[in-house]
């Protein structure tokens, strides 16, 4: 009985440092940027060591954009406190070195330090991608756009997620293990992956292994959107296949070479790829996600089992 009580007294701790309201309801990127004191749009130089006794860390910015406000403006380069591992159920605030994103603030403290504030319970860190931009409306007007795309015509406009899901040629949702460098400077990599589930696919799909590479990730000359992962994590991935021949037009793939393809990002609409898999991503592709069935990940699993373990040595 008192393991039991143990397990559900953490499990009870887990849930309520994050928990929400029966009458929460989400707001978009727009809403939450009006509430916040800044919204900056910045890359990430440097991870700096976490304080003594916590696992939350500083992270150095430097400033792409400052999108909004309510007091001096960010300088070029400042200090973010607050980045790092969450309860399971928080907001994600996990970044990677050498990337871009957008993050909401709160006003600098003494140290002239800022930190995140997560207006409604919802992230305030997110990546630097045509979407985000894009719901932000009016308040990027003074932000010069850093894209080097060429291919995208006149009249261009974003598309959300959900909507380009339909047109991606196979959607999943896969854990990364391991990713592999290659290019002259090694900004780009091939991502091994293990299938959680198959989220979309197309009719001619003869086969999906459990474990696949993905090719064409990170920094591309020309492209749209760069796409990345990082390995231990888990991403919804638009992906497309490419066959080992090149038909012409009006032809099709023969059957004898369909289950012979490498896997690539498909840009959808010339956008964003990949997508790691945060409270926001869950909820957005939240239809896609039901034919995975399942229950959650249980959470804290090292926690409870060291509970587990303390009560057995002291004959609870």
């Amino acid at each position: 009985m008192k393991i039991l009580l143990c397990l559900l007294a953490l499990f009870a701790s887990c849930r309520a440092q994050c928990a929400l309201s029966n009458n929460w309801k989400p707001q978009s990127i727009y809403e939450r940027a009006g509430q916040a004191d800044y919204v900056v749009d910045v890359k990430v130089v440097e991870i700096m060591p976490p304080p003594s006794g916590s696992t939350l860390f500083p992270v150095r910015v430097d400033l792409i954009c400052g999108i909004k406000s309510t007091g001096s403006p960010p300088p070029a380069s400042f200090v973010v406190d607050g980045f790092g591992p969450r309860p399971s159920g928080c907001p994600y605030r996990d970044v990677v070195q050498d990337q871009d994103y957008i993050l909401l603030l709160s006003s600098p403290d003494s140290n002239n330090a800022f930190s995140l504030t997560e207006v409604n319970q919802q992230s305030a860190v997110l990546d630097e991608s045509e979407e985000v931009l894009f719901a932000l409306g009016n308040m990027t007007k003074d932000c010069t756009s850093t894209s080097d795309c060429e291919q995208r015509p006149p009249g261009w406009q974003a598309q959300e997620e959900q909507e380009r899901a339909k047109d991606a040629d196979i959607v999943v949702k896969a854990f990364v293990n391991s990713i592999h460098y290659y290019g002259a400077n090694e900004n780009q990599y091939v991502a091994a992956c293990t299938l959680k589930c198959l989220m979309n696919e197309p009719y001619n799909l003869l086969n999906f292994n459990k474990q696949f590479n993905v090719t064409s990730l990170g920094a591309f000359s020309g492209i749209c959107q760069e796409h990345h992962v990082t390995e231990g994590k888990d991403y919804i991935l638009f992906l497309q296949r490419h066959f080992p021949i090149f038909p012409l037009p009006g032809q099709t793939v023969p059957p004898s070479i369909m289950d012979n393809y490498i896997l690539g990002p498909h840009e959808v609409n010339l956008q964003e790829a990949t997508f790691e898999f945060t409270p926001d991503i869950e909820q957005k592709f939240s239809d896609y996600l039901a034919k995975c069935g399942g229950a959650k990940e249980l959470m804290f699993l090292p926690l409870l089992a060291l509970c587990l373990l303390v009560s057995l040595a002291y004959g609870f």
